[in-house]
C-alpha cells in the first residue's frame, strides 16, 4: 500500500512524515482501518482490536526514532506489531486449561449497565465466574465442546465439525457463536436479577 485514497484524491504515503499533526490524523485514521483489515481472521477471539490497535500504537510511539519514519512505514509497522500482539494473546489462550475456561470467560464478558461496562469487585469477578460456569453446564454438549476446543485449545473448526458431529466448517463456527452469545446473555441476566 504506497497511496491512499482521500476525497481530495490518492495520496503518496511515503512522502507524509510523522513529525507534524498531519501526518498523525492519518496514521491513526489509515493505521485503524487497515489494521482492523489484517486482524479480521481474529474477531471472533476475546481479544478486542481496537485495544490492539491502542497498544500496537503504544509500541510505535517508544520507538526513538519513529519521528522520522514515513507513513508507509508506520502502518506497517503497526500491522507487523498489532499481529505479534494478536498471536501472543492465542498462545497464552492456548495454555489455558480447558476446566478454566468459566474462569476465562467471566472476565472477558463484562457486566453491561446502560451501555456502560462496569468494573467488578473481586468477590464480584467470583460470583461472575460461578454464574458463568453454571451457564455453561446448562450448553449442549456438542456447542460446548465446539466453544471449549475453540476459545481454550484454538482448534480449528474443520477438525472440531468432524470430531463433534457437525456437518461442516460454518455449522461448527454457528454452534460456537449461538453458544458464546447464549453464555453472554444468560450470565448478564443472571447477574442482572441478582442485583436486582
Amino acid at each position: 500500500m504506497n497511496t491512499m485514497n482521500t476525497m481530495n484524491g490518492p495520496i503518496d504515503l511515503q512522502g507524509i512524515q510523522l513529525n507534524d499533526d498531519h501526518g498523525w490524523q492519518l496514521l491513526v485514521r489509515t493505521g485503524r482501518r487497515e489494521l482492523r483489515k489484517a486482524l479480521g481472521q481474529w474477531k471472533t477471539m476475546g481479544e478486542p482490536w481496537e485495544d490492539v490497535f491502542q497498544q500496537a500504537l503504544l509500541v510505535l510511539l517508544n520507538k526513538q526514532d519513529h519521528p522520522s519514519w514515513d507513513l508507509k512505514h508506520a502502518i506497517s509497522f503497526l500491522i507487523r506489531t498489532g499481529r505479534n500482539l494478536m498471536h501472543e494473546a492465542h498462545r497464552n489462550l492456548n495454555r489455558m486449561p480447558t476446566q478454566r475456561l468459566d474462569e476465562y470467560l467471566g472476565e472477558r464478558i463484562a457486566l453491561v449497565e446502560d451501555g456502560e461496562e462496569v468494573q467488578l469487585a473481586e468477590a464480584q469477578r467470583k460470583a461472575r465466574k460461578r454464574i458463568v460456569k453454571k451457564v455453561m453446564d446448562r450448553l449442549a454438549p456438542r456447542q460446548r465442546a465446539v466453544l471449549v476446543g475453540f476459545v481454550c485449545e484454538g482448534r480449528r473448526f474443520r477438525e472440531l465439525a468432524q470430531e463433534v458431529g457437525y456437518a461442516s466448517e460454518n455449522a461448527a463456527k454457528k454452534a460456537k457463536c449461538i453458544a458464546m452469545n447464549r453464555v453472554r446473555r444468560e450470565a448478564n441476566a443472571e447477574w442482572a436479577s441478582r442485583a436486582a
